[in-house]
């Protein structure tokens, strides 16, 4: 296994392990975010596709990288001072991409958090210095009620979040989850009313006559998965401004 390896005086920003969001590079933290200090936390080296399946999922960690790991951190409370070892808490990195992990005693990634850069960049040259540990990945199977559609929806693929800010990030989870519900109604005005919410100029056209409402949903989630203008903010407003109607027992629409 080799000698093991430390980074020391880590601030971490634990995010749900389960995001869909994505976990928030350091510049995107905000002052509510609760940021905590870590005396010391162990760092492990691991293949690439291995770091993926942890970082994007909430599949199981191998029980020899939690052994390895063991109450190593140390988190150190920050209006007390005291010093507590914490059960499986550790760095992982594949060289470049850096990430740290909090399973809160389980085998799951419960928290994710990146790293300040100049921390991210220490662990990067520490990497030198680490024996490459090899674990078998993980299986991680997602299971919307079996739906294909509904799967993709629920995990988009990281390419339709790349670039896009935090809070633009939230919003299309947030649209995403809309359309999911959508995709379990058997109303086809209440879908027509979204897609033409989309898609003005589809009103009383014979292209929307004709759609089912499978073939509305794949079109809204062909346009909305990509990237983040006007519409997709008008479409977003729209699901709040409804949601906050319906949960005031107003009519929505």
């Amino acid at each position: 296994m080799g000698e093991k390896h430390y980074l020391y005086d880590v601030f971490v920003n634990w995010t749900d392990g389960d995001s869909r969001c994505g976990v928030p590079e350091y510049s995107e933290w905000r002052e509510s975010d609760n940021v905590e200090f870590m005396d010391k936390v162990p760092v492990v080296l691991v293949e690439p596709e291995f770091f993926n399946v942890i970082e994007r999922t909430y599949a199981e960690i191998p029980q020899e990288l939690l052994d390895k790991v063991h109450r190593e951190a140390i988190k150190v409370d920050a209006k007390s001072n005291r010093k507590t070892r914490e059960d499986y808490v550790f760095i992982l990195t594949d060289g470049e991409q850096v990430l740290a992990i909090n399973t809160e005693g389980g085998k799951r990634p419960y928290f994710k958090s990146r790293l300040v850069p100049r921390q991210e960049e220490m662990v990067r040259q520490l990497v030198e210095d680490l024996s490459l540990e090899e674990y078998e990945i993980p299986e991680y199977t997602f299971n919307v009620e079996d739906d294909a559609l509904r799967v993709k929806m629920y995990f988009l693929q990281p390419k339709y979040l790349y670039g896009l800010t935090r809070t633009e990030r939230e919003k299309k989870v947030r649209v995403m989850d809309h359309l999911i519900d959508l995709s379990y109604s058997d109303n086809r005005s209440e879908v027509v009313y979204w897609y033409v919410e989309l898609f003005p100029e589809a009103y009383n056209t014979e292209k929307l006559e004709r759609l089912s409402i499978e073939e509305m949903l794949e079109e809204m989630f062909d346009f909305l998965k990509v990237g983040w203008g006007d519409r997709h903010e008008e479409f977003f407003t729209t699901i709040l401004r409804i949601s906050v109607k319906e949960a005031l027992g107003e009519s929505g629409k």
